[in-house]
């Protein structure tokens, strides 16, 4: 059924910080050591399984390898890419998603659209 995330006409999704509770750690799909060697090699947020740098450029990990997910290059290819995200602290990893491009329509609360419009 993944040749269905090939053919997506929108995408609904949130952009991930890094920080110690981020929930590819507090949910055990990355470790701790695996989460400080990818911000180590410039990681600022995470979207579906992929990691992205603070240009908004992707940051290949061993961790994709292991995750069933639709891909960076996937999500570029549908057309409409809504982000959903709220506070301050996902502030440099929305920025990310924004820049790189892989957000067509963003839902955000104003805390965030401030510190955005800000930088």
């Amino acid at each position: 059924q993944l040749n269905r995330l090939r053919k997506l006409s929108a995408i609904l999704t949130s952009v991930g910080d890094l920080n110690s509770n981020t929930h590819v750690a507090s949910s055990g799909i990355i470790k701790n050591d695996e989460l400080l060697d990818v911000i180590k090699a410039g990681a600022v947020g995470f979207i579906c399984s992929s990691f992205i740098k603070q240009d908004g450029g992707s940051l290949p990990f061993r961790l994709q390898d292991r995750m069933i997910a639709i891909s960076l290059d996937e999500i570029m290819k549908t057309p409409k890419r809504i982000m959903v995200a709220s506070g301050p602290n996902k502030f440099e990893a929305v920025k990310a998603a924004l820049d790189g491009g892989y957000v067509t329509h963003a839902i955000i609360d104003d805390q965030l659209a401030s510190l955005l419009l800000r930088n």
